[in-house]
């Protein structure tokens, strides 16, 4: 929380450099942070620290992003895009979660869901909560909703990368249409 605080108050430039050097940190040994730990006048018992500190990566950078403006994230994107596409992309999967659904209006979940396959959608909520699948039936028709369970109770045996492959390609389809502005994440916190 204090580091999402002190990330939004530096100059987009400066975030998007934070990110690409957070992005590439993958663990951090305790040995240094003890000695700067010790440097700052912190006593760190040896006993207690592990060997190494997992302290960046995509996620961490993801969950700052998550924090500062939807300009301010494009700016970051862009320029870790142009520095590293690879941690780019794994960055860009780590701010959508398939979760995320629960986030749109309900307008805006029509909307992506005229853009998302019947078959992989049924296939993507065999993995997901059932207060989502419910939002997701509510944006759609009747006899849509009816077809979409039929779907679902007829999926067993589906294994757990098809599932995470399906949801994949529906956060992708929401990504772009939010990028586009066709639709409009809410925040974290405002209510469903």
């Amino acid at each position: 929380t204090k580091a999402k605080e002190a990330f939004k108050l530096f100059a987009p430039e400066v975030q998007a450099d934070i990110s690409f050097r957070i992005g590439l940190i993958d663990s951090t040994s305790l040995k240094y942070i003890e000695k700067i730990a010790n440097q700052l006048g912190t006593h760190v018992p040896r006993s207690e620290v592990p060997a190494f500190h997992r302290s960046g990566g995509a996620e961490t950078v993801a969950n700052l992003l998550k924090g500062v403006s939807k300009d301010g994230t494009r700016a970051v994107m862009t320029s870790l895009e142009e520095k590293n596409p690879k941690l780019a992309t794994a960055v860009r999967r780590k701010l959508f979660s398939f979760e995320d659904l629960s986030r749109l209006r309900p307008s805006d979940m029509q909307r992506l869901m005229r853009e998302v396959d019947t078959a992989q959608l049924a296939l993507a909520l065999k993995g997901a909560s059932e207060k989502l699948q419910e939002k997701v039936f509510g944006a759609l028709s009747r006899r849509a909703v009816q077809g979409l369970r039929d779907d679902l109770s007829m999926l067993t045996n589906v294994r757990a990368k098809e599932v995470a492959t399906a949801q994949s390609a529906v956060v992708e389809m929401l990504r772009k249409l939010e990028e586009s502005g066709d639709i409009i994440l809410d925040d974290d916190d405002a209510e469903l």
